[in-house]
């Protein structure tokens, strides 16, 4: 009897967890290329004060409800530098091009997640003529 319990509490914390980590943009939610505004790095300070709204939208479980910004630029100006190159052309496969253009990188860093070896979180936004700027994708 005691053996049974066990394996149900266990199968019931591994279902949790599972839960738990389903983030809602790993898979992409390509925006409309027509609803698109384009952005330049003037935009930028407005983008950093919308993350208060973003980040919980794009990382919702408690363990993300405190972050570090470590970089935040128009995802075409990543082209040519290593690594974060690679982030340019996943927004190519996902979304097309267009979409890649008008895009932003953001990445974070969650304190909470330390001394984890994945403490960060990467994601792409647009800003959308009727609701702003808009996660359309995170890399874990």
């Amino acid at each position: 009897m005691v053996k049974k319990i066990i394996i149900i509490l266990l199968c019931t914390i591994t279902s949790n967890v599972a839960e738990a980590t389903e983030l809602p943009f790993l898979k992409p939610n390509c925006p409309n290329i027509e609803s698109i505004l384009k952005t330049t790095l003037a935009d930028t300070d407005e983008l950093v004060r919308k993350l208060n709204d973003l980040i919980p939208i794009a990382y919702p479980d408690n363990e993300y409800n405190k972050w570090n910004v470590i970089k935040i630029v128009p995802l075409p100006s990543v082209i040519g530098v290593q690594y974060d190159d690679a982030y340019y052309r996943i927004a190519i496969r996902l979304c097309g091009e267009p979409i890649a253009n008008n895009s932003w990188i953001v990445k974070v860093e969650f304190p909470k997640l330390l001394p984890s070896t994945s403490p960060s979180g990467i994601f792409f936004v647009v800003k959308t003529k009727n609701s702003g700027w808009n996660v359309w994708y995170s890399y874990r």
